[in-house]
């Protein structure tokens, strides 16, 4: 799967615009490729994602943005950088597919500071919307 758009969660260099695309036509493609999985044309995505598998990690990330919120982002940094590692596991498992595994791998990477992980959630909760827009709450 091609993440070669992921660069930057944001439109400007003072992290004040949040990239619009990413939050629509982005976060469509891929909620919609992680519920249809190799039904898409072009196959990128692999198997689906079960719903179940994708709760879980946007659970995970939303009790991360919980503690954030409430104490130092450097303190739940190794935190958020284990989510790779979390996600190479359940890969390994067979629970989640490669493109999965590769999209929250590049979405890390790219948290810096707490404005890095604040446009991580919304991003990925764009992208659990249009997921279960897709039906993907049907993949269990």
């Amino acid at each position: 799967m091609d993440l070669s758009f992921l660069t930057s969660y944001y439109s400007d260099q003072g992290k004040t615009k949040i990239r619009e695309d990413l939050i629509d036509e982005k976060a469509r493609y891929l909620g919609r490729g992680f519920a249809k999985g190799g039904i898409q044309a072009n196959n990128d995505f692999g198997k689906r994602v079960s719903s179940s598998q994708l709760r879980n990690f946007f659970n995970e990330v939303r009790s991360l943005e919980a503690k954030i919120g409430s104490g130092e982002f450097e303190m739940y940094r190794p935190h958020i950088k284990m989510l790779k590692a979390k996600v190479a596991y359940a890969r390994d498992r067979g629970k989640v597919s490669k493109a999965f595994d590769d999209l929250i791998s590049k979405c890390v990477d790219l948290i810096e500071d707490k404005k890095d992980f604040e446009a991580f959630v919304l991003f990925f909760e764009a992208i659990v919307g249009y997921f279960y827009g897709e039906g993907g709450g049907k993949n269990q």
